[in-house]
C-alpha cells in the first residue's frame, strides 16, 4: 500500500557550509575561528569522546582501522577515527553534513526502527511559523513546470514514489530513518509549496534543529540530481 498523507503545513533552516569544514587544520587558532567552524571543532572534539566500537555495532557500519563510513542522503562519508575529521570522496563535509551524521552516532539511542507513523516539522517543532518552508519551495524553483525532472531526482536519490502533493517520495536519510518529501507546484490558489514529513521516530536520534540542517542537505541533493 503506498502511504497517504496530504498536508501544506509549513515552516525555517538552519544550515550552514564553509571552508574549512571537517579539517582538523581549520582550527588552529581558535580564537579566529567562524561560529561555524567552532561547531565543526566541537563536534569533532564530542565524536573523539565516545566508543567507536560501540557506534559500529550500533549502526552495522562499515570500518577499518583507521576510519568509518556510513551513508547520508544516497552518499559514503568517510569519518578519521583518530581525529574526527569527516569527509566525502575528498571532500571535507560542512556542518550541516557533519551535525546530522555526529548527532546520529552520539545521542545515547538505540538502532533507528521506524514506526511507520509520520509528522510535519511543524508537529515537530511547535515554535515553527507557518511560512517557515518557503525557503525550500523557492531553491527548488528550477524545478517549476518540470515535476518529472523533481520525480527523476527523487527517484536517484532512492527515492520511493508516494501518494500527495504533485511530487510526492519517500526518501532514505540514513539506514531506518526516511523523510518524506511532497511538492506542490503553485496554481490559481496557492504559491509553490514543500513538505517534509518524519518518521515518529525521528525525534529518538535528532534535536529539532538538526532536522533543519538535515532537509537543508536534501534540498542540496535534489538539486544536484536535476544537474547530473
Amino acid at each position: 500500500m503506498p502511504y497517504t498523507f496530504d498536508s501544506r503545513q509549513k515552516n525555517t533552516p538552519a544550515g550552514l557550509s564553509g571552508k574549512g569544514a571537517g579539517r582538523p587544520d581549520a582550527f588552529l587558532d581558535p580564537g579566529r575561528e567562524t561560529s561555524e567552524q567552532k561547531l565543526i571543532r566541537e563536534s569533532m572534539e564530542r565524536f573523539l569522546t565516545f566508543d567507536q566500537e560501540t557506534m559500529i555495532r550500533r549502526f552495522s557500519l562499515k570500518a577499518d582501522e583507521n576510519h568509518m563510513y556510513i551513508c547520508f542522503i544516497g552518499r559514503e562519508f568517510t569519518i578519521d577515527r583518530q581525529n574526527g575529521a569527516l569527509t566525502q570522496d575528498g571532500r571535507p563535509a560542512n556542518s550541516s553534513e557533519m551535525a546530522a551524521i555526529f548527532e546520529l552516532l552520539t545521542k545515547s539511542a538505540p538502532a533507528p526502527v521506524p514506526l511507520g507513523k509520520w509528522a510535519s516539522i511543524a508537529q515537530l517543532c511547535t515554535n515553527t511559523t507557518s511560512t517557515e518552508l518557503t525557503k525550500y519551495a523557492k531553491r527548488l524553483a528550477p524545478f517549476e513546470g518540470h515535476t518529472d525532472l523533481l520525480s527523476e531526482a527523487c527517484v536517484r536519490l532512492g527515492g520511493k514514489e508516494a501518494k500527495g502533493g504533485d511530487v510526492s517520495y519517500i526518501l532514505p536519510v540514513f539506514e531506518n530513518i526516511p523523510v518524506w518529501f511532497q511538492y506542490w507546484e503553485k496554481d490559481e490558489e496557492f504559491d509553490t509549496s514543500v513538505q517534509f514529513l518524519w518518521d515518529a521516530s525521528v525525534s529518538l536520534h535528532f534535536r529539532w534543529a538538526t532536522l533543519w540542517n538535515i532537509m537543508d542537505c536534501l534540498v542540496d541533493r535534489i538539486l544536484e540530481m536535476k544537474n547530473i
